[in-house]
């Protein structure tokens, strides 16, 4: 199966927000906690991080993975620990891409990431105010399709904030990522996927990001974000983002 453009681009948008991070932070490690996802070829978040030079770590992740970061020649470590194994500050980054929505322990995995981070915790998420969000709930009460996608109050950068902020992190900074000129999780392909019961574990993923970062990226994926980086109110912004992220 193929990914959409859309994930084509939110994989660039990622790894130039990894980029700044690691530039701004002077991050040389990085932990991605939990690294899977449905719906597109998981525990591909971090390869940003491993491009701006960083050494990376998955916990979580699916082997299928590992051919593609093999393909780009990039260094990771698939571990098999549970959180409470990793010794304190033992990362300078430490961060979750999406997976904590479908957590019923998030306030646990975010105190194990404070604790087991030297420097910085990051929570990257779906952004529930982008216009597309309330179409896609609509359509599951319409079509009585129960929602799987997880705790729907984590798909607000304030909820985020508050469960980091009760670990202790006071000073986020929150911003918006992957912000192209269309909706997101509108859910008329969710509808069709949910219809078509795909086993995820199964789906053998044709991704276009690896052939992108090989021989460059498309003109049209460029300029995308050449408008996603034009300054603008925090308001407008989050209406029209796909992710939003909180960084301490």
């Amino acid at each position: 199966m193929k990914e959409g453009f859309g994930m084509d681009y939110e994989r660039y948008a990622l790894i130039k927000l990894a980029e700044r991070l690691v530039k701004k932070y002077k991050i040389k490690n990085v932990l991605e906690v939990y690294a899977y996802n449905e719906k597109s070829m998981p525990s591909l978040a971090s390869i940003g991080f491993a491009i701006a030079g960083c050494d990376v770590t998955l916990i979580g992740a699916s082997e299928k993975a590992k051919r593609f970061w093999d393909e780009l020649n990039l260094k990771v470590n698939f571990l098999d620990k549970e959180l409470k194994d990793i010794k304190d500050a033992s990362y300078d980054l430490v961060w979750n891409f999406a997976s904590l929505l479908t957590k019923e322990n998030k306030e646990e995995i975010i105190k194990e990431m404070k604790r087991i981070s030297k420097n910085k915790v990051l929570i990257v998420g779906v952004n529930g105010y982008n216009v597309g969000a309330p179409i896609h709930k609509l359509l599951h009460k319409l079509k009585k399709v129960p929602w799987t996608h997880g705790d729907k109050k984590f798909m607000y950068y304030w909820h985020a904030r508050k469960l980091m902020k009760n670990e202790g992190m006071n000073k986020i900074d929150v911003g918006f990522v992957d912000c192209p000129p269309w909706p997101d999780t509108v859910g008329f392909r969710d509808m069709r996927l949910h219809k078509i019961k795909i086993d995820w574990d199964k789906v053998d993923w044709k991704v276009s990001t690896v052939d992108y970062i090989k021989n460059g990226y498309p003109l049209w994926i460029k300029l995308v974000y050449v408008l996603e980086r034009i300054p603008m109110l925090f308001h407008i912004k989050m209406l029209y983002s796909h992710l939003f992220y909180c960084v301490f």
